[in-house]
């Protein structure tokens, strides 16, 4: 099973790997001006390609700086990258833990009339992706299994759910529209999703004693949170924030002497998981999956827990005694006929990564230096379009530490992995041409100086 780094994990170790590694731009510096003569340019490094399956990504950390931002529900069918699902499992916490005296319902012989019971899901604008003009649908199931909020969870986790849902509902996603918080409301607020459930789940929740209700951790044992499911003619990607304080769900209800309201909110200390499900057949893509003959043409790089491209560089043994100056992967974004490039458009940056001894996922020492700077754009990774005798959109990344450290014999590997930058909470997908296309190659510019 493979597991990509948490970005937020880089900050925690990054004063050690910095320590390896140069500034991409400041490699081969030390040389004097009059060495310029000296200086060697090629482009033609054999480059070998092929897009390959990432069995899972990581979703949930108890350590909240390492928590995803946002959240990913639907489902996206199409003709180049197959059918993508993505739905999560969340639990509820309390909104009052103390002075359960003045919750109307936990009054002796309160009588509880239950009213209406919504959950809202605030909107991540950023998130969404496919198209918002047709009609969507969401499903909201109970979990029927703990989740723990202690350990760490990855997308290929499901728990056990309820065969009934709680509730559902068709719309029209409006991720830009504000609307009312609540039926009662008459100022708008920002844009979130609000599903109906079913009023017993309410008079359910309502009628537990006051010990369900003196911790959140009480109350997880009774009801173990909900699953957020797309419906099934669904194809588009939602993106849903959960630290949102519109994300919640809450019960209307009545008392003999009052009309109110109780609150149950995904909070940071919420479990939250998403599960994701790829699947390739017949589509496009799948005779390219782990095939190096077609990745010569073609390379597939995707969001979620989709494909990779991996790139190797099989004669790089043969720079022997180099001083990188420069190292600059170049390609360029393809447009397959019959694609939808107006609702699947490419990801905002593609970074490198390889497989360490532990069959994990870490970024090379060139992103993690950029990171550190603050200024990811060292690195590169974004679409940039440019404009010459017809127009072109290219990728460019600088590798220039790690060629180093490849032609010195002290790499981790040999071989890098093209992602989606923060993969997990991404949909995004792009195609690029690769090192043996006939009209745009990917290629590998290195400028480099031989040791005297």
């Amino acid at each position: 099973m493979n597991y990509i780094l948490r970005l937020g994990a880089v900050a925690l170790v990054l004063s050690l790997l910095i320590a390896a590694c140069n500034d991409p731009n400041e490699i081969g510096s030390e040389l004097v001006a009059g060495d310029f003569s000296d200086i060697q340019f090629t482009d033609t490094i054999t480059l070998r390609g092929q897009s390959t399956v990432q069995d899972s990504v990581f979703v949930y950390s108890p350590v909240i700086s390492l928590q995803n931002q946002g959240y990913i529900v639907g489902k996206i069918d199409e003709p180049i990258f197959g059918v993508a699902q993505a739905e999560s499992y969340v639990n509820l916490r309390l909104t009052q833990t103390s002075n359960l005296v003045q919750l109307p319902f936990l009054l002796p012989g309160a009588s509880v009339f239950v009213d209406s019971v919504v959950l809202s899901l605030a909107y991540d604008t950023l998130r969404f992706y496919g198209d918002t003009l047709n009609e969507q649908s969401i499903e909201i199931y109970e979990v029927l299994e703990p989740m723990d909020n202690s350990k760490e969870y990855f997308s290929d986790t499901e728990f056990e759910t309820s065969m009934t849902p709680l509730g559902t509902k068709s719309f029209m996603a409006r991720p830009r529209t504000a609307v009312f918080e609540d039926a009662e409301d008459t100022v708008t607020t920002t844009p979130h999703l609000r599903i109906p459930l079913d009023n017993e789940l309410g008079t359910f929740l309502l009628s537990q004693d006051s010990t369900v209700f003196s911790s959140s951790e009480d109350f997880q044992d009774v009801f173990k949170g909900i699953k957020i499911a797309p419906g099934a003619s669904n194809n588009l990607m939602m993106g849903f924030d959960y630290s949102n304080f519109l994300t919640k769900l809450r019960v209307y209800y009545r008392t003999e002497s009052d009309t109110t309201s109780y609150v149950f909110f995904i909070a940071d200390l919420s479990t939250k998981v998403s599960h994701y499900e790829m699947d390739y057949t017949g589509s496009q893509v799948e005779p390219f999956i782990d095939n190096p003959t077609m990745g010569d043409s073609l390379l597939f790089v995707q969001g979620l827990s989709g494909l990779n491209a991996k790139l190797d560089f099989p004669y790089i043994e043969n720079f022997e005694d180099v001083i990188v100056n420069k190292a600059e992967l170049v390609f360029t974004v393809a447009a397959l006929p019959g694609d939808d490039l107006l609702n699947f458009g490419d990801p905002e940056r593609i970074v490198a990564s390889y497989l360490d001894d532990n069959n994990l996922y870490s970024y090379i020492v060139d992103f993690v230096a950029a990171f550190s700077s603050g200024d990811l754009d060292n690195f590169g990774g974004s679409p940039e379009v440019i404009i010459g005798d017809m127009v072109t959109k290219e990728i460019r990344m600088n590798i220039s530490n790690l060629m180093q450290d490849i032609m010195d014999g002290t790499a981790d590997s040999n071989s890098i992995f093209l992602q989606v930058y923060l993969k997990g909470q991404y949909p995004q997908r792009t195609v690029l041409f690769g090192p043996g296309h006939s009209q745009f190659p990917a290629k590998l510019n290195l400028t480099y100086t031989k040791k005297q």
